[in-house]
């Protein structure tokens, strides 16, 4: 394969070849022991359907710092059908949407967080913590969602925030799966960025 390749609207749309490293994790939902749902002020846990726009929007900004690019490229069409059937869940700060997450139920027995992040914002917060308590907040969703002895897993890379990988093994995920593979990424969406 070319390192380098135009994409299909020319050489504004050059992509790169690059290496990203996978990283599946999962557990049972009735392995999950801790309770990481400590309250802080001022913020909240919204569900609700998500708009092709809305998406789009929080998409951007939780992974504009990582290279997300995938759904950036989307018709409000293609995103209407895949947000179809999901669950959206957005974190809410001083009625400020500064995070989100989606689950998937693909049945009673397997569910996906297919998407959680957080804001540049509410990364800067003062308030640690933040993420593992929106991660905790899922994990009761998702035991809501399916049985009980569901496996619950999501997907990380090294190009998304460095303390992902960590706070998914904090909460109680297992390392099951690593990889790497080449995938050609748009150069619009800015610097290189592995952290793990």
């Amino acid at each position: 394969m070319e390192p380098m390749r135009f994409g299909m609207y020319g050489k504004d749309f050059a992509e790169e070849l690059r290496p990203t490293t996978f990283y599946r994790l999962s557990n049972t939902l009735d392995n999950f022991k801790g309770d990481f749902r400590c309250a802080h002020v001022g913020y909240e846990i919204k569900r609700g359907t998500f708009s092709p726009s809305y998406f789009k929007w929080m998409y951007e900004q939780v992974g504009k710092d990582y290279r997300w690019w995938y759904f950036l490229q989307k018709t409000d069409t293609e995103l209407a059908e895949y947000l179809k059937d999901k669950y959206c869940y957005t974190l809410m700060y001083m009625s400020n949407p500064v995070g989100f997450a989606i689950l998937e139920v693909e049945s009673k027995g397997s569910i996906n967080l297919s998407y959680f992040g957080l804001t540049p914002e509410a990364l800067a917060n003062d308030h640690k913590g933040i993420g593992t308590y929106f991660l905790g907040e899922m994990i009761e969703e998702a035991r809501y969602l399916g049985s009980r002895d569901a496996n619950f897993w999501v997907y990380t890379t090294n190009r998304d925030h460095p303390a992902a990988l960590p706070v998914y093994r904090k909460v109680g995920f297992q390392l099951t799966r690593t990889y790497t593979d080449y995938e050609y990424i748009p150069l619009w969406t800015g610097v290189e960025n592995e952290s793990i």
